[in-house]
């Protein structure tokens, strides 16, 4: 038996999902209140038909190492009197959370997740494993799940029954530029971290189609918004309950899932199951202290979803909890 849904993600909290590269500051241009990506092959194509005498001296720009005193891809274009800024990519406004630095320059900036043709999009894999999180531990809790085929058994892996596909497409307009603050409830304060990624803003839609296999596999996916509740009451008796700050948590609406990169050991593991001494090999600074650190970042503190604004914080310093989302599922007849 095969049964389709469409699940409907709405992010409370700029999301990030990576690709694992990253931009440098020789790979953007910071004017006029925007960030422009552009194409590196286009921008180097433009300087050989309009300006060949510059080119060696871009390449010798690009092979520089990187160190404090580099220059960045803006600074060269000025230098060089190049006003050309038709080289495809896309641009993302600047906020001035996305950074502390007066001047809004930044390092690396961890790239999101995008297709062949740079369309951002969210990953199935990625949604699958958020949502795996909320099964095993309300569905499963102490059960032993079965992974694939083990002693010459037929192969049977019920996750491998939930098949969820990559989100529709993600306009640039919707992408932002944030940096970590991690919050320690043992100190009660937040200290910012020189990393930075590119996320989608608050209140942003986007679907997945999931197809189940069998009828354990539906049964799943229909109880996922009620283990959702569940669990988010769980993740906030064992740990939220523990920040001695309540501004900094966000309400919770409806069903709530925490998604993609910064968002916090807690909010990817079987928390009946985790042995805080046993969670890897975690030595000197990169040790977890207690219960490690809460994960934020910085936005406006109200979000746009059409025309319309949303207060979606309780605090003054626009600190949101990472990758925090709401969702729903529909089936499809």
């Amino acid at each position: 038996m095969r049964n389709k849904y469409i699940l409907t993600l709405m992010t409370l909290a700029p999301v990030s999902i990576g690709n694992g590269n990253t931009y440098s500051s020789k790979e953007y241009i910071l004017e006029d209140g925007y960030y422009y990506f552009p194409e590196m092959s286009k921008l180097y194509s433009t300087l050989c038909n309009k300006y060949p005498e510059k080119v060696k001296r871009f390449e010798n720009f690009l092979g520089e190492p990187n160190n404090k005193k580099k220059t960045r891809l803006t600074e060269f274009l000025v230098k060089e009197n190049i006003v050309e800024r038709d080289f495809n990519g896309y641009k993302i406004k600047a906020t001035g959370y996305e950074t502390d630095r007066r001047n809004g320059n930044l390092n690396e900036i961890k790239q999101f997740t995008k297709d062949a043709y740079g369309v951002a999009y969210i990953p199935g894999s990625s949604l699958k494993g958020a949502l795996r999180t909320v099964l095993e531990n309300e569905h499963f809790k102490s059960k032993t799940i079965i992974w694939g085929a083990k002693n010459n058994r037929e192969f049977f892996d019920i996750f491998h029954n939930i098949r969820v596909g990559d989100s529709d497409g993600i306009s640039s307009d919707r992408l932002t530029l944030v940096q970590k603050w991690d919050y320690s409830y043992q100190k009660n304060c937040v200290k910012k971290l020189m990393v930075h990624r590119e996320a989608i803003k608050p209140m942003t839609t986007v679907k997945f189609e999931i197809d189940t296999i069998g009828s354990e596999a539906a049964e799943l996916v229909e109880l996922l918004e009620l283990y959702s509740k569940q669990h988010q009451k769980r993740y906030r008796d064992k740990y939220l309950n523990l920040i001695p700050d309540k501004s900094l948590i966000q309400k919770d609406l409806r069903t709530t899932l925490y998604l993609g990169a910064g968002s916090g050991f807690w909010s990817k593991v079987d928390m009946e199951r985790v042995n805080l001494d046993k969670i890897g090999p975690r030595r000197g600074k990169m040790k977890m202290k207690g219960r490690g650190a809460f994960k934020l970042t910085k936005y406006y503190n109200k979000a746009s979803h059409g025309e319309k604004e949303y207060g979606l914080i309780n605090n003054r310093q626009n600190l949101y909890e990472m990758g925090k989302c709401i969702f729903s599922i529909e089936k499809v007849e």
